[in-house]
């Protein structure tokens, strides 16, 4: 390695250069002395790149890398890198080999000569797993590092990694001695230069190479030199050279002391350019000349300067100033004088002629002055050609369009300029002759017009000439005769609506609603064309284009467009013959109200209402009149059902409906029934619709409960259990819905006696203690869901038991009283008389369901029969009858005779049966069965009580 002290920078003077590094030997190895697998293993990293720096492995010597080889355990490529350190644990790649082997073999690689220095490095990379081995060595010191990666060519590193020393690789590198650089066919070399080229001018450019890859070069004067200095590998002025040869001796030498030596010879020359084109005759150049023209090209020699460094100026110019230039010619070095048009035209009357000297310089010496005269050539006047007459056509002329143009001739100038004067017509004329309209001619009325013409070539003018200009095909504008009124006033149409009548308009029909009339001079054929002024309009008619007809473009329906303020359209119209557009007309329109019939939103209808008479609910007919501010009166037919009527002059939904009398549905039974009924409504005008309405009658609770008998009498004695039913009243409803029919009994007062959800009569309190006989008089209030009630009245006497046996008074007897049901059925004689009173109630039954099936098929026919009367009596609703207790009658006691005294037995003693109580108002299909209660026949002395025996 070169260590160096610069004395001068600029010039790259060693003062003293010591190589420290010895060179390699040829076949210097570096790593295993021998690659062998033997006890080698492998790790299982993937593309890993490895660096070994440690004191067994690092390069000591100055040279190149002549082979590689490396110990493979698996197949795979092996990058080969040379790291060259650059300070701490920064390396940078200067030089790599690659290769591709097989497992459990070794790769050699041969690489191109890369260059190592002392302490370099070496190391590689896998692109996959893992390929070369190594064995397990506690002393190998090979200071192996690893990173995931790859590190490319010419890319730096930080190896700040630990070091591993425990493992040998199987990696030998053999080196051997550099190769000198050279400069190739940069030295030697001989450049010129100019005595006036200043300091830092570069002379030449050295390429020095070596066949080392990743060497380092460093180039120097030798010896050193005092008019050269290197800028990199630049070879420039240091000073100023006079004319003459110099010379400079250049060295290169690589990082091993390698060197090279190539000598720069530079020739410096210097003569004044020398004009050859000059002089010459006379050039010519017309007056009317306007653009950059080439009047002659200099050419000049010069010894010791590239020509294209010699300029050439005017010296003078004689009048000054010229209007002329020495100019480059494009892409070229050479040089031209020009002639370059401003401000000032040429002009032969004023100067004929023009002197120019001209010198060249190649920036060190000045040419001797050349001279050159430029003639002026006098111009030729312009000769106008004018069209008699210039035509304009009206139909078809618009602005811009050119109608026609004026020439010239000139012999000696292009560059003629035109102007039209005196013209008062929409006409202009364009410096180059073109006549151009300046507004459409399709509605002009001015058939000829006069003007003047002139020309000038920018030297000289003719004119004023007069031309003639004549407009043809002019036209007259159409005349609307329908509409007659001109604006401000209007024609006034009307038009019906369309109705689904169909009368006078059908929907879906279209509507002819006003045909207008023109009138053209040409006899041209006219189209017509209109304008809504309500924006609407145009959604409502629509103009036929060639007849000019207005038609309706869909329904018209006044209800609707009144409200948006267009059932009075405003349309205007005008004509137009293909040029030009006739005066607008204005015409209203009008849709004239027809009336219509009313319908039904729905063709069917339903409500639902009970049996009461009343107001009904609204059906909400939702009836709809397109007519504005008509009025609807309604009528219903409901066949036979004739007790649903609609209220006179009503047109509130809720009241329009009435049922004036009751729909019964408890007769003959039914929870509920249907009635279809027409409704009809009718405008103010007559037209009327129908409609369907079913309305649905439900059964409803209506009939108060009814207590029959409505007075009852019980005995009790002292020993009467609390609790106990002693006693029952019962109802009749009515109404058909078993819902209807739940009844709730009270009493009251309700100290002492109670009743149960059955109408059982029983007694709360224990009548031992009490002062007897005595008697209680109560009321008995039955009441159904609704709230409907009835009552009865209730007497009961309390008795002390009797101690002694005693014969009846009466002339009933108490039937025999049995100890038990078994003992009643061992009596022959019960027998007797229990088994055709069973067969006799099972006929009555019969008998019975037969004349309710008769009576419900026949309503009423059975009551008729019998009394005159409804056979289903109905209670008022929600009636509380409350009735007068009547003076009460004797009873009749009855008495125990029985064989042998028994501790005493509670017997019931009921009243004599009353006399028939007047007919009720309403009256019942059993009426023909009633008759007055008889006494019961004298019971035997030894008697059982059926109903309080405990024998059940």
């Amino acid at each position: 390695m070169c260590v160096a002290t610069f004395t001068s920078v600029s010039q790259g003077i060693y003062s003293n250069c010591v190589f420290s590094a010895r060179s390699c030997n040829t076949g210097e190895i570096v790593g295993q002395e021998t690659v062998s697998l033997t006890s080698a293993v492998i790790g299982s990293d993937t593309g890993k790149t490895y660096l070994l720096d440690g004191t067994n492995i690092k390069i000591s010597c100055c040279g190149v890398v002549t082979k590689w080889t490396f110990g493979l355990m698996n197949t795979g490529d092996v990058t080969a890198q040379v790291w060259k350190p650059l300070g701490g644990d920064m390396y940078e790649v200067v030089g790599e080999t690659s290769g591709t082997g097989t497992a459990n073999s070794l790769l050699q690689m041969t690489p191109s000569q890369i260059a190592v220095n002392e302490n370099y490095a070496i190391g590689w990379y896998s692109s996959s797993q893992e390929v070369v081995g190594y064995i397990n060595d506690a002393g190998a010191n090979l200071g192996t590092k690893s990173k995931a990666g790859r590190t490319n060519l010419n890319q730096q590193l930080s190896w700040a990694a630990t070091a591993t020393n425990t493992e040998r690789w199987l990696v030998q590198v053999q080196l051997g001695p550099g190769t000198a650089p050279t400069f190739g066919a940069s030295l030697p070399h001989t450049a010129n230069v100019a005595s006036t080229d200043p300091v830092g001018t570069k002379v030449h450019t050295v390429t020095p190479t070596d066949v080392n890859t990743g060497d380092t070069l460093t180039v120097t004067f030798n010896p050193p030199s005092t008019k050269f200095q290197l800028v990199g590998n630049e070879v420039r002025l240091l000073t100023t050279l006079t004319p003459g040869t110099h010379t400079a001796v250049i060295q290169v030498a690589d990082s091993c002391g390698l060197t090279a030596t190539g000598t720069l010879t530079v020739t410096v020359a210097d003569s004044a350019p020398n004009i050859t084109s000059l002089p010459v005759g006379t050039v010519t150049l017309k007056e009317d000349v306007t653009v950059r023209t080439e009047l002659h090209i200099l050419t000049y020699t010069d010894t010791d300067t590239p020509l294209k460094d010699v300029k050439c100026s005017f010296n003078s110019t004689d009048p000054s100033p010229a209007p002329f230039a020495i100019e480059m010619k494009a892409n070229s070095s050479v040089q031209a004088v020009n002639f370059v048009p401003n401000a000032t035209k040429l002009d032969f009357d004023t100067t004929p002629l023009y002197k120019l000297f001209i010198q060249c310089s190649d920036g060190t010496s000045t040419s001797t002055i050349k001279e050159l005269h430029v003639s002026i050539e006098a111009n030729a006047p312009p000769v106008p050609n004018i069209p008699s007459p210039l035509t304009v056509p009206a139909s078809t002329t618009v602005t811009n369009t050119n109608v026609g143009a004026v020439t010239a001739t000139d012999a000696d100038s292009t560059n003629l300029q035109f102007t039209m004067s005196n013209c008062s017509c929409p006409l202009v004329m364009t410096p180059d002759g073109k006549v151009y309209a300046t507004a459409s001619f399709n509605d002009h009325r001015t058939p000829f017009y006069k003007v003047n013409v002139t020309v000038s070539d920018g030297y000289n003018t003719v004119g004023p000439t007069e031309m003639t200009i004549q407009v043809t095909e002019l036209n007259t504008r159409p005349v609307v005769i329908m509409p007659a009124t001109a604006l401000p006033g209007r024609d006034e149409v009307s038009v019906d609506e369309h109705t689904d009548e169909g009368t006078p308009n059908a929907k879906g029909t279209t509507v002819t609603v006003f045909t207008p009339k023109g009138q053209d001079a040409e006899g041209d054929t006219l189209t017509w064309e209109a304008n809504f002024n309500n924006g609407k309009g145009i959604l409502l008619y629509e103009l036929n284009p060639t007849t000019g007809v207005i038609t309706t473009k869909q329904d018209l329906d006044y209800e609707t467009l009144t409200p948006d303020a267009i059932a009075e359209t405003i349309v205007q119209i005008r004509a137009y013959d293909g040029r030009e557009y006739s005066d607008w007309k204005e015409l209203k329109i009008k849709v004239n109200d027809i009336n219509e019939t009313p319908k039904f939103a729905n063709s069917l209808y339903s409500i639902e209402t009970k049996e009461s008479a009343g107001t009904l609910q609204c059906p909400y007919f939702d009836v709809i009149d397109e007519d504005f501010h008509d009025t609807q009166t309604y009528s219903l037919d409901c066949g036979t059902v004739g007790t649903i009527k609609v209220k006179a002059n009503s047109n509130q939904c809720g009241s329009i409906l009435e049922q004036l009398a009751e729909i019964d549905l408890d007769s003959p039974g039914a929870a509920t029934k249907t009635i279809s009924c027409t409704v009809t409504v009718r405008d103010k005008h007559g037209l009327t619709n129908t409609t369907t309405l079913v309305i649905t009658v439900h059964e409803e609770d209506d009939n108060s409960p009814d207590f029959n008998p409505e007075d009852y009498t019980f005995t009790i004695f002292e020993t009467q259990a609390p609790a106990v039913v002693f006693g029952s009243t019962g109802v009749t409803d009515l109404d058909f819905l078993a819902k209807h029919k739940r009844i709730t009994y009270t009493n009251s007062p309700e100290g002492e006696f109670g009743v149960n959800a059955a109408g059982g009569i029983y007694s709360k309190i224990n009548w031992t203690s009490q002062t007897l006989p005595t008697s209680r008089t109560f009321t008995v209030t039955a009441t159904d869901a609704a709230g409907h009630s009835d009552q009865a009245d209730v007497t009961v006497y309390i008795k002390p038991v009797p101690t002694t046996t005693s014969t009846t008074t009466t002339t009933t007897t108490l039937a025999p009283v049995f100890q038990n049901i078994a003992s009643f059925l061992d009596d022959p004689g019960n027998l007797g008389w229990l088994i055709p009173a069973i067969l006799v109630g099972l006929a009555a039954l019969g008998l019975s369901i037969f004349m309710c099936i008769r009576c419900c098929n026949t309503p009423g026919a059975l009551a008729n029969m019998c009394k005159g009367g409804n056979i289903c009596p109905r209670r008022g609703r929600g009636r509380i009858t409350r009735r007068v207790p009547r003076a009460k009658e004797p009873v009749v006691k009855r008495t125990l005779v029985r064989e042998k005294p028994e501790p005493p037995k509670q017997v019931v003693e009921k009243e004599v049966p009353k006399q028939p109580k007047e007919p009720k108002k309403d009256s019942s299909m059993f009426d023909c069965f009633k008759s007055k209660p008889k006494q019961k026949p004298a019971a035997p002395t030894e008697s059982w009580d059926f109903w309080n025996s405990g024998g059940f």
